[in-house]
């Protein structure tokens, strides 16, 4: 179930599951990644609800390494979702 809403207060409103605050720091509550299988091989993820991270990889194992590199690096100084909530969506090409 996907919730869209906003909520408007001075300094911070949500949207998606995402609290965002004035000063350009936001908690994502859950990352959303959609898998594709590549028919030449590898795979792909995206995050849906930050587009900024996005990886590539030969196998499921080095995505795995990839995507926990990249929410690391998106994340630094501030906190990181749990790892609960970083979901991963499969298809293929």
């Amino acid at each position: 179930m996907r919730r869209e809403y906003i909520l408007s207060t001075a300094n911070r409103f949500c949207y998606n599951d995402c609290l965002i605050i004035s000063r350009g720091y936001f908690l994502i509550m859950e990352l959303i990644f959609e898998v594709i299988r590549k028919h030449s091989g590898g795979y792909t993820a995206t995050c849906l609800n930050d587009h900024v991270i996005d990886t590539r990889a030969a196998n499921l194992e080095e995505l795995h390494d990839n995507i926990t590199a990249a929410v690391d690096a998106r994340f630094i100084g501030r906190p990181k979702p749990d790892p609960s909530a970083i979901h991963l969506m499969l298809f293929a090409e």
